[in-house]
């Protein structure tokens, strides 16, 4: 990383670049985290249908997988 501006002195304080870097390192971890949410998310809603699917024929209210259309 940069610790000398273009006229040779050293930046003071912290340069933009490591601004930038730890910010780029934040949004990776916050996607990373937001990516295992949405896949929890997507288990328990499959998870969910399932169950109801499940019930449904054990009611006996679901003769067959998939939609019943009427025909034309």
């Amino acid at each position: 990383m940069a610790t000398h501006n273009d006229k040779g002195q050293r930046a003071a304080g912290i340069s933009k670049y490591c601004i930038t870097f730890g910010l780029s390192l934040a949004v990776l971890a916050w996607s990373g985290y937001m990516l295992d949410y949405a896949y929890q998310q997507h288990s328990e809603l499959l998870s969910a249908g399932a169950h109801t699917g499940t019930s449904l024929e054990r009611l006996g209210l679901l003769d067959q997988e998939g939609a019943k259309h009427e025909q034309r």
